[in-house]
């Protein structure tokens, strides 16, 4: 029979972590992992240009020849614009994505209530300067978007046009992709268009990689190692066992319309940029979602708030009522 008064009693967990002296700590030094990256590219997707809160320059000169500026907000979108476009430079990213959804289009439903201009040629233009920033010399490969920001397929094509004009190539509604590593060859899959999951968006993803592998063992569809779409405007990166699954971020502020007031605070977007990183053994990397390829924590508070009518009302005198709008 155990003699319990003989049995040692166990450090609680405060007791371990005080007996691991400042010393010893100090013996931990930080260590520099690097890979050797081959193929590097810059990846953006839902633009928006033309909308009251997508993306858009300093100062834009429409054919007409009035100049227009961009709000405050929009001002804010461009500075993260700029600050993508220098992480692009410091990495050295060798081509451009352009996932869809360059223009906001016409907006008929709500009777172009949120575009700054409805003239879808001026669109292209402004896009067309955006996009040339961020570009310069690179390849540049564009995707075709949602027909409602642009118009119904085999009527016009502004994404292909804008692939012309900038010297790309359009890919049209999505293609794969297939960069030969020097041990493997690793190929994706892009598309604008994605599977919509509201409150758990990262099992559709997940689904997406099953039935990946499923057509791929049936034979139907090309194998593939990672799958990237856009038009969610969140950004999410699932893997599983090396097939990675991802969703772009976008540069359009939060619009109101009936879903995204239904779930407000469930469809806030991502703002921002992202890149993808595959180096010689064909492992990849995606860096998106945050700092500095997205605003960070002041600056996404200033764009929800300038995004969002504020209607405050004095306890003292409740007929003072202010209606701030910092659009």
């Amino acid at each position: 029979m155990i003699d319990k008064d003989k049995i040692p009693e166990q450090d609680s967990i405060e007791e371990i972590i005080h007996e691991i002296k400042l010393s010893e700590i100090k013996k931990f030094k930080p260590v520099r992992i690097h890979s050797d990256y081959i193929f590097r590219a810059g990846i953006i997707s839902d633009m928006h240009v033309g909308e009251n809160t997508g993306l858009f320059p300093d100062k834009f000169v429409k054919d007409s020849g009035q100049t227009v500026l961009g709000s405050k907000l929009q001002r804010i979108l461009y500075n993260q614009w700029k600050r993508v476009i220098a992480q692009f430079n410091h990495y050295k990213v060798d081509m451009i994505f352009n996932v869809g959804d360059t223009l906001g289009g016409q907006n008929p439903i709500e009777a172009g209530g949120h575009v700054l201009f409805a003239e879808m040629d001026d669109q292209k233009r402004c896009a067309e300067q955006l996009l040339r920033e961020v570009i310069g010399n690179r390849p540049n490969y564009h995707f075709s978007g949602t027909a409602y920001h642009e118009t119904r397929t085999g009527l016009h094509s502004y994404h292909e046009e804008i692939a012309n004009d900038l010297n790309g190539e359009f890919l049209g509604p999505h293609a794969y992709l297939e960069f030969e590593c020097p041990t493997r060859t690793r190929r994706i899959f892009v598309a604008h268009e994605a599977p919509m999951g509201l409150v758990y968006p990262a099992t559709l993803m997940s689904r997406d990689i099953s039935w990946a592998l499923m057509s791929e063992a049936r034979g139907d569809t090309l194998p593939v190692d990672a799958i990237v779409r856009a038009h969610i405007h969140k950004w999410l990166h699932v893997d599983h066992d090396g097939k990675h699954a991802v969703q772009l971020p976008c540069w359009l502020a939060h619009t109101p319309y009936k879903q995204t007031i239904r779930y407000y605070f469930k469809m806030q977007p991502t703002i921002g940029g992202s890149m993808m990183l595959i180096d010689k053994y064909g492992r990849f990397h995606f860096w998106g979602g945050s700092y500095p390829f997205s605003p960070n924590a002041e600056e996404r508070m200033m764009i929800h708030l300038l995004a969002t009518k504020i209607l405050k009302v004095s306890a003292e005198n409740k007929n003072k009522v202010i209606n701030a709008s910092l659009v």
